[in-house]
């Protein structure tokens, strides 16, 4: 089996969490709902995302309008 592409599943667990969609609502175009659901529940489980939102708070910047 392939190895997904990381950067499509983080885009897709970024959209549905933004959208407040289900998994399965996700489009396919960020790869099988399944997958992503899975990716997110495991790099959650190990801290991935804790580390990132930290490291994005500690940075010196200005703050991104939408």
């Amino acid at each position: 089996m392939p190895r997904v592409d990381e950067r499509r599943i983080v885009s897709g667990i970024i959209f549905v969490i933004r959208n407040g969609l289900r998994w399965r609502d996700d489009p396919a175009a960020y790869g099988s709902p399944k997958t992503i659901c899975n990716c997110f529940i495991r790099w959650s489980q190990m801290g991935v995302f804790n580390r990132l939102f930290a490291g994005l708070a500690a940075e010196d910047g200005p703050p991104i309008s939408r």
